[in-house]
């Protein structure tokens, strides 16, 4: 169980005290971000232990209380030692100190492109009574199966029913669904960008293949006196479709220019990729030049097709 789950959409956070460390202002003390969680919770969500150990069956009310850290508190709080066995005290308890007993790896709790915040867990059976209510009508159940998660979603309600026949059990998700409603908006930005992108390409795709093809036309009697002269069809082709490489080289040139000084302001809509990537830069120019390319061949190919004949009757 757990107060709040990771893509669940709330959060919380306390300021908490570190033992032998001088007491500060509120607005100056340490802050974490608060996670109340049963023993199991972190097998149950393959959390990673890094250092000592998980909550277990031992820790409970009558037991010395205990806290378990994440990296990014241990890297902040404790940058040049170890924390584990550091007191601390919760900030919502302040007659009890927890020992640290164990660090596990971040969790991604905000969003997949959010920071690694800070997070302090707490097993829930050592939160004070007092304070239980405050804890317990946020609590999730999370349950970890090796098959089809939905399937179960009906005998664990039964379950949670027959413990207790007025607990209401509700907004049964799989962190799949919580996964997916959590990168909506990104996805959809994503898709809107990558529509006008497409529609530019294809725009950039027609304006140079009307520009090769008008150029064609003007060339036409040139054309015509190369062929006349002896020049192939292969060397026409290839006349045409290189002034076609050399306007998108230069479009490419001022286009990647551009594009690095706004990839910053769009660097909050990406994730897992470098706004600057350089893999990203290099096949999205090799597209775009692919596409130039493609647009010339058309014309280029009409182009070899002239007869000089016709061409130098028309001159």
């Amino acid at each position: 169980m757990a107060r709040y789950l990771p893509l669940g959409g709330s959060d919380a956070s306390l300021n908490f005290l570190i033992e032998f460390r001088p007491v500060t202002l509120s607005a100056d003390q340490p802050r974490a971000k608060y996670r109340s969680v049963s023993a199991a919770y972190f097998s149950a969500m393959g959390i990673p232990l890094l250092k000592g150990r998980y909550f277990d069956e031992s820790d409970g009310e009558r037991t010395p209380k205990v806290a378990i850290i994440n990296e990014a508190s241990a890297h902040q709080f404790w940058p040049n030692e170890d924390p584990f066995g550091k007191r601390i005290n919760s900030g919502i308890d302040e007659a009890s100190w927890y020992t640290i007993v164990g660090v596990v790896g971040n969790v991604k709790h905000a969003g997949l492109d959010a920071q690694n915040n800070p997070e302090i867990y707490y097993h829930y059976l050592q939160i004070p009574v007092e304070l239980m209510s405050f804890v317990e009508g946020t609590m999730t159940l999370v349950v970890r199966t090796s098959g089809d998660p939905t399937a179960l979603a009906i005998p664990i309600q039964d379950e949670v029913r027959a413990l207790d026949p007025n607990q209401p059990v509700f907004n049964v998700r799989t962190m799949q669904e919580l996964m997916q409603g959590s990168i909506a908006q990104p996805r959809f930005r994503a898709l809107l960008l990558a529509t006008f992108a497409g529609l530019a390409l294809l725009l950039s795709a027609v304006g140079l293949y009307g520009v090769i093809s008008y150029s064609v036309t003007q060339r036409t009697n040139e054309l015509g006196v190369r062929a006349a002269l002896g020049a192939q069809a292969a060397d026409i082709l290839k006349l045409v479709m290189s002034h076609g490489a050399r306007l998108a080289v230069i479009g490419l040139a001022i286009g990647l220019v551009l594009a690095l000084g706004i990839a910053r302001a769009l660097s909050k809509l990406l994730f897992g990729v470098s706004a600057l990537d350089p893999l990203t830069f290099g096949a999205t120019a090799a597209v775009i030049f692919a596409v130039a390319l493609l647009a010339s061949y058309v014309p280029a190919l009409r182009a070899a097709r002239i007869d000089p004949v016709v061409a130098l009757r028309e001159e």
